[in-house]
């Protein structure tokens, strides 16, 4: 359990790892989304993909990346988490 959730407590990964569904996604385009360089993602992508979180499909010379099957229902159980969370964070402001 915890090779799965190590890789997650960084804020940066566990952003992008909320942000890989069942959609192929570029390191453009999490690059976009993060606000972060192509090279930082990269790094962090490597580090999912090294934990078995993610998968990747190279596709000429672009490489996308996904969610594995198995973590679909992690990665919706943290993003429901989180919700909750802000959800409660914000009504106590």
């Amino acid at each position: 359990m915890c090779e799965i959730l190590k890789p997650l407590a960084c804020g940066d990964r566990l952003g992008m790892f909320a942000f890989l569904d069942n959609e192929d996604r570029s390191i453009e385009q999490l690059s976009r989304k993060s606000e972060m360089c192509e090279s930082a993602v990269s790094r962090h992508l490597r580090v999912l993909y090294n934990s078995g979180l993610i998968r990747r499909t190279k596709r000429g010379q672009q490489v996308f990346y996904r969610l594995d099957k198995f973590v679909c229902p992690l990665a919706e159980e943290l993003k429901r988490m989180t919700n909750c969370i802000l959800t409660k964070q914000l009504g106590s402001n």
